[in-house]
């Protein structure tokens, strides 16, 4: 693997069967490469979190300090 612009760090992990078909499927959906589609998914739970940050006092310094815990919201929600 190359990063050409060097923006980029390597992650080595595994995940669960039914997410890596979701993952494939998705790419092949929206034809384009499993990890755009990780990477858009994290921009929009990094969104996400920095919403619920936003309510909290000094919520957004704490989430980039990596000190604000955020209850679990359900699939559902």
């Amino acid at each position: 693997l190359k990063d050409l612009d060097g923006q980029a760090e390597r992650l080595n992990l595994l995940v669960n069967l039914h997410a890596k078909r979701a993952l494939e499927r998705l790419a092949a959906c929206y034809a384009v490469t499993q990890r755009e589609v990780l990477e858009g998914l994290l921009r929009e739970a990094d969104r996400a979190a920095l919403e619920r940050a936003a309510r909290v006092h000094n919520g957004e310094n704490d989430y980039y300090e990596k000190r604000l815990r955020l209850a679990k919201k359900s699939v559902t929600q």
